[in-house]
């Protein structure tokens, strides 16, 4: 605990910065990157000096060695908890793009959660991270040097997570719902894994990264707007969240304020909203139709239930 407690106070003391871009908590979880690194064979070292070399020696290397010996270690790590031996593990590392042929032959039952983001916003991040790990290391480092070489990789990488996604359809969720246009619509079971996300963690963390997904999704909605909103207002109970309300605030840059601001009542507008519905239910009105949900035609739906 004291050697872990080391670390990560020596990397925040040489990169103030590292804080805003990753997690750093030596009681917390971290990517199982920090695992493979024990092979030798990962991207870690390549994220921090520049050695051409080394990666193009990585990149040639069989990695089914370094996935057989992270199954060891998780075994280990299991076998020292044993509450999470009905648990599903959670790994999370962009590192497993380039090698994910390999990991599904070590995890064969393994679901891949994918991601569709825009590149042009998650590599130039990537980069960022990586000059911060530069920066302590050296008083001589080109960032345009840092750019060009992960975007070349991380363009390899995601061409190859493609193919091998392409032929093991059962294998892959892919999450694309924040990337297409409205009119959409969700179901109650399309984020269903999220349960399986946070049941490793603490009551905290988990509060915590729900928050999380929920102030993102808010902001990846942006995208699809024609015009920035020069204000916003949250309604129902996450309103009452001053979390969510401070993140969105921070997040959107712009002021977030909850209805009650506005003279509406928060806790009456959901409810209002399903009385709607339910008076088009008793006359046979649509609930849905193709501009507000993205369906085919207007489409009745709900049942009665008289007590």
């Amino acid at each position: 605990m004291n050697l872990g407690k080391a670390e990560v106070d020596a990397v925040v003391a040489a990169s103030p910065d590292a804080l805003t871009i990753h997690p750093w908590d030596y009681k917390g979880a971290d990517e199982e990157i920090l695992l493979l690194e024990h092979t030798f064979f990962s991207t870690v070292p390549e994220s921090f000096m520049r050695l051409p070399s080394y990666s193009s020696w990585v990149e040639e290397q069989d990695h089914i060695h370094a996935y057989k010996q992270l199954k060891i270690m998780l075994q280990y790590l299991q076998w020292q908890n044993p509450g999470r031996e009905k648990k599903r593990w959670v790994l999370k590392s962009p590192h497993h793009l380039g090698f994910i042929d390999k990991l599904l032959m070590v995890f064969p039952e393994s679901k891949v959660i994918q991601t569709h983001r825009d590149p042009q916003k998650t590599v130039p991040s990537f980069c960022s991270m990586c000059a911060n790990l530069f920066e302590p290391l050296t008083n001589s480092y080109d960032k345009n040097n840092i750019g060009s070489h992960w975007a070349n990789k991380l363009a390899k990488v995601l061409n190859h997570c493609m193919e091998v996604s392409n032929a093991n359809p059962d294998n892959f969720l892919n999450l694309d719902f924040f990337n297409r246009k409205p009119p959409k619509s969700l179901d109650r079971n399309d984020f269903y894994f999220l349960s399986d996300l946070v049941s490793h963690l603490s009551d905290e963390d988990g509060a915590a990264t729900l928050t999380a997904i929920c102030i993102e999704t808010i902001c990846m909605s942006l995208k699809h707007l024609p015009y920035k909103p020069s204000r916003w207002f949250i309604c129902g109970g996450g309103r009452n969240n001053r979390t969510i309300i401070k993140g969105l605030q921070k997040r959107l840059n712009a002021p977030v304020l909850t209805v009650e601001e506005v003279g509406l009542d928060g806790d009456m507008l959901e409810a209002q909203a399903f009385g709607y519905l339910a008076a088009r239910v008793v006359n046979n009105l649509p609930l849905s139709s193709p501009t507000t949900t993205g369906c085919k035609r207007p489409t009745v739906g709900g049942r009665i239930s008289k007590p």
